[in-house]
Parts: C-alpha cells; sequence; structure tokens
C-alpha cells in the first residue's frame, strides 16, 4: 500500500548538451492532467527563474526542452509522466523572476500535423497505424487490434484523428475497444481497461478531506408549454407541467416542443 505521506516527485529537465538537470530544487507548483478530450497528456509547473551557470535557468530551459516527472515513493523513482515545453512564459513578481511552462507528451505532436492516406480495402488496423507511425518517425509499442478493413481515405486530417478513426472503425467491426496514449517517450496503442495495476483510495488510509454541497440554481421546477403563435400578440398555454414544486417554484417557458431532460425538478 501506498503511504501517501511519503509520496514525493521529482522534476528533471534534459538540457541541450544532453545532460539531466534536476529542478525539483526549484519548483513552486506542479500539476499534470490527461483531459477527458485531449488526446496528450499535459504537465503544468512554475519555476523559480534562478541563476545559473553565469545566466539565468531560462536560458537552459527553453521551448520544447524535454520534462521529466518522477514519483519517490519505498526507494523506487518511477517516472510518471514526461513532456516537452511547447508553452513558455517568463514574469516578474515582486522584484523575482519566475517561469511558467506547459508541456504535452508525445502525442501532441500529432494533433498538430496534417497528412493524406488512402487505404485500400483489406489493410489491417496494425497496418494502417504503423503505416502513419513509421512515416512520421514516431516510436510506438502497438498492442492494438489487427482486423481488416474497408477502404479508408484520410484527406488533410490530423495524424491523431486517422489512428481515432481507425480504431473506432475496428471496434465496429468487432475488435474491441482500444486507445492512444504516450507513456516514456513512445506511443502505445492498448486496449481500454487493460491496466495490470489499479489503484484506489481507502478511505481509512487515504482519506483526508469530505465535502457535499448543493446549487438550486439551475433546477426548474415547473414548465410551461406556449402554443405557436401567428402574430406578436398573446400566446395559449397549451399545458402546464409540475415537477417537484415542494422545493418551490422555478418555472421555464418553452414553445411548441417540450425536451425532456434533467429539467422538472429531477434532483
Amino acid at each position: 500500500m501506498i503511504n501517501l505521506s511519503t509520496l514525493t516527485y521529482g522534476v528533471v529537465c534534459i538540457t541541450a548538451s544532453g545532460e539531466s538537470l534536476i529542478l525539483t530544487d526549484i519548483v513552486s507548483q506542479l500539476g499534470w492532467e490527461e483531459g477527458e478530450k485531449e488526446l496528450s497528456a499535459r504537465i503544468s509547473l512554475k519555476l523559480a527563474n534562478i541563476e545559473y551557470n553565469g545566466g539565468r535557468i531560462s536560458d537552459v530551459v527553453r521551448p520544447f526542452t524535454p520534462i521529466l516527472v518522477y514519483a519517490q515513493i519505498n526507494g523506487v523513482s518511477p517516472e510518471v509522466i514526461r513532456g516537452t515545453v511547447q508553452d513558455w512564459q517568463i514574469k516578474e513578481t515582486n522584484n523575482s523572476t519566475y517561469i511558467d511552462i506547459t508541456c504535452y507528451d508525445e502525442v501532441y505532436a500529432l494533433r498538430h500535423n496534417q497528412d493524406q492516406f488512402y487505404f485500400t480495402e483489406g489493410h489491417t488496423t496494425k497496418a494502417i497505424i504503423t503505416k502513419i507511425l513509421d512515416k512520421w518517425n514516431v516510436p510506438y509499442d502497438y498492442q492494438g487490434p489487427d482486423v481488416k478493413h474497408t477502404k479508408l481515405v484520410f484527406k488533410k486530417q490530423y495524424l491523431c484523428d486517422m489512428i481515432t478513426k481507425t480504431l473506432k472503425d475496428a471496434k465496429e467491426h468487432g475488435a474491441g475497444s482500444y486507445f492512444m496514449r504516450a507513456k516514456e517517450g513512445r506511443v502505445q496503442i492498448i486496449q481500454r481497461g487493460g491496466n495490470e495495476d489499479i489503484y484506489h483510495f481507502d478511505v481509512d488510509n487515504n482519506l483526508v478531506q469530505t465535502s457535499e454541497n448543493f446549487s438550486a440554481g439551475s433546477i426548474v421546477t415547473r414548465v410551461l408549454i406556449l402554443a405557436k403563435s401567428k402574430d406578436e400578440g398573446h400566446q395559449k398555454i397549451e399545458a402546464t407541467i409540475d415537477g417537484k414544486t415542494q422545493y418551490g417554484v422555478r418555472q421555464a417557458i418553452y414553445k411548441n416542443k417540450l425536451t425532456y431532460n434533467s429539467h422538472c425538478g429531477k434532483m
């Protein structure tokens, strides 16, 4: 079991000369995420722009510098995430300077490069995806499906969209659900839900704080349905539908057609 009280993280950059430079002591903010609609993982950090080798650390950590984040737990330091600097900005506050940095992993480049491919009927999933990655010299580990496809034509599309569409087409042919991610500098095509390790937070050992909240701002408990109007005059009320009005009346008006969704007092 992981003891969160002893879990720490380290940050390293790879300089232009290939040197590994530890940045941990000058990092004031660090976070990373894999957004639901983002294919690439994102690292955000803030560095103190200290003096270094006769200049500043901003002379070393520049756009496109590789950044690696390591966990330090139980005597081992596995890599958690890596990326290259894509957004870089020097700021000054109270006579001290720092660098705001945003990094993205290897999938980011696939999201920003367009190409075109034509695959005749009979090409397999593996053949299609690996050809795309090979053309762009992207290192990869392919553990994806290998079913045959009908003709696929990609015109002026981003590389990641081509791969995502191919995996979706494979799923429709019964191959199962697969996705693309980056790990330790390589793009992986793997099956969704195939994690070897699954982590969870234990209430007795890991829970630090809990909260519960409710907002009534978006509740609708009464809906008026108005008839069509041929002029700008009075419109007839066709129906009045009440939901949970015991919580008070929050009225909304719909014209001609009612869409049943989370309104009408559902809580």
